[in-house]
């Protein structure tokens, strides 16, 4: 990694206060904390020293399978065997699979493995998997068995399938030696990118363990606890979400919300007796439509909303919803960051504005908010969140090696690394974190955050655009992507040439990144430094700006 760094002048880093991680929480429930050397070993020792505790435990459910421990432990090792025999060190494997129970299996194996895994989001189009692997140069992939993914892996990369590996014999012996360091590249999550092009992020095991450690901590979580994630494994609390049930001993439900539908989820939520839900508040929002939601969420003793910002209304739908022993609990993160804040909101807290506070900051970061010079400033005002920690994103993976990217290496301790998130924030007098908006060209978008930039570039690689733009505007607390296109294209045309764009944007892009409308203009306003004009964009159709 880079040694350069950037100065920070002003005050000294902060830290967060003494706020206890279950505060306003379920003070009440006896749990295991967690050991204080959970991070400096591998999570495959931790996992296999539970499933030795409880082997016949249940492990993962799915529609089609219930794993106990034992049954995970096995198929796990026997999968990180094929995995070792075949893939070189320090080379990253693909996981091409639905969000089953294979896939956390897979990225346990990876992990027993000693190798990285790169977690790929089915749902992506084609051509942004093919862009990917490009990029990402892994040495393998491992798919399922049957299904349309074994045919799309390039030449040249090795193919595991993924069932065939699994029953490959006795579980073998784990040695430990095999994990590869606490600080070494663990698993690559791919973003949308500023330059054009998905961005790898690299994350470390301690990063992911002192992040499950946090989460056990906090909800007191314990083997009697069933744990369903509405959140897609390739983001932080999806991947989170893969882990922390395995690492305390209890269910974890595994759903596609897309394909099941809301019904059946909340029917499994029940069915399965779930105490612990995590989502987006947008989609933990739709339950209120469900008749029986009161009935079916019952069980709940925590919800967790992530990937977005918690309002003061829907807060309050869901306490006309949820029991009222059920602990709400919104967070705040990203991929580089992985959780920076969290809090439990207590049924007294007054909030004064449509959107909640995101949180306390948690103890594993320092930081600092600072103004455009890099100066702390004043208590109380809005500026560029900055972090220092070991337990953010260790770099860049950039043609199948690790590399800085925006991470700078703190000089006065090598083994933390600076992030200038580009998140403007302002801490409140009573410590919580209130999010503002971005500095840059990044929104979110349904929970993932969307580099605008990456649209622009995929329209102005089409053969009718000569220019193109994409700015973000607010439909109530709802983010809405716009495009705009210049294009030689006669005005009776347009109507069709949109359908088709729209058309050629979804099989490049992710749908959440395809804009809701593509408006045609003869040029794009900039400013006076040659940067586009998002704002007059929007205000010429009318739109309200978006943060």
């Amino acid at each position: 990694m880079a040694d350069s760094a950037i100065p920070l002048l002003g005050d000294r880093w902060q830290r967060r206060d003494r706020v206890p991680l279950d505060r306003d929480g379920p003070l009440d429930l006896l749990f295991e904390p967690p050991p204080a050397d959970l991070a400096e070993r591998p999570i495959f020792e931790w996992f296999d020293a539970r499933a030795r505790r409880d082997p016949g435990a249940t492990a993962l459910i799915d529609r089609a399978v219930r794993l106990s421990y034992d049954q995970v432990r096995r198929r796990t090792l026997n999968l990180a065997r094929h995995i070792a025999a075949t893939v070189p060190r320090k080379s990253a494997v693909g996981i091409w699979l639905r969000a089953d129970a294979q896939l956390p299996l897979a990225i346990l194996a990876c992990l027993a493995a000693g190798r990285t895994a790169l977690v790929l989001n089915h749902r992506n189009p084609p051509a942004r998997i093919a862009s990917i692997i490009e990029d990402a140069k892994p040495a393998a992939i491992i798919h399922a068995d049957s299904g349309p993914y074994r045919d799309c892996i390039p030449d040249g990369i090795q193919s595991i399938a993924i069932e065939s590996a699994m029953r490959s014999g006795d579980a073998p012996v784990w040695d430990p030696r095999t994990a590869g360091g606490p600080d070494d590249p663990a698993v690559v999550l791919y973003t949308s990118g500023s330059t054009g092009q998905p961005k790898g992020i690299v994350l470390s095991q301690r990063a992911i363990l002192c992040r499950i450690g946090q989460v056990v901590a906090a909800w007191h979580m314990h083997p009697r606890d069933r744990f369903l994630s509405l959140s897609t494994p390739p983001t932080i609390p999806g991947l989170t979400g893969c882990f922390v049930a395995l690492l305390a001993g209890c269910a974890q439900i595994l759903g596609d919300l897309l394909e099941d539908g809301m019904g059946r989820m909340l029917a499994m939520a029940q069915r399965e007796r779930v105490t612990i839900l995590v989502g987006l508040p947008s989609l933990l929002g739709g339950f209120a439509e469900i008749g029986n939601a009161t009935a079916l969420l019952d069980g709940l003793r925590i919800v967790r909303t992530t990937g977005d910002a918690l309002l003061r209304d829907d807060l309050r739908v869901w306490r006309t919803l949820l029991p009222p022993h059920c602990h709400v609990m919104t967070t705040f993160g990203s991929t580089e960051m992985f959780t920076f804040a969290q809090w439990f909101v207590p049924r007294s807290f007054d909030a004064d504005e449509a959107r909640l506070p995101v949180g306390y900051p948690l103890p594993d970061h320092e930081f600092k908010v600072v103004d455009e010079r890099g100066r702390a400033v004043t208590a109380g005002e809005a500026g560029e969140l900055v972090l220092r920690s070991r337990n953010i994103a260790l770099g860049e993976w950039v043609k199948g090696r690790w590399v800085a990217g925006r991470l700078i290496r703190d000089l006065d301790d090598p083994s933390k690394r600076i992030l200038f998130t580009g998140d403007v924030v302002r801490q409140r007098p009573d410590g919580l974190i209130a999010f503002v908006g971005r500095r840059d060209a990044q929104v979110k978008v349904r929970g993932q955050r969307v580099e605008l930039t990456e649209i622009e570039s995929a329209l102005r690689a089409m053969a009718e655009v000569e220019d193109a733009a994409v700015a973000a505007a607010r439909d109530g607390e709802d983010v809405v992507l716009h495009g705009f296109v210049v294009t030689a294209a006669a005005a009776e045309e347009h109507e069709a040439l949109s359908a088709t764009l729209r058309t050629s944007l979804g099989d490049v892009l992710p749908d959440y990144m395809v804009p809701s409308t593509l408006n045609f203009v003869e040029r794009l306003p900039r400013l006076a430094s040659g940067k586009i004009d998002r704002r007059a964009l929007l205000e010429s159709e009318g739109r309200s700006i978006g943060s």
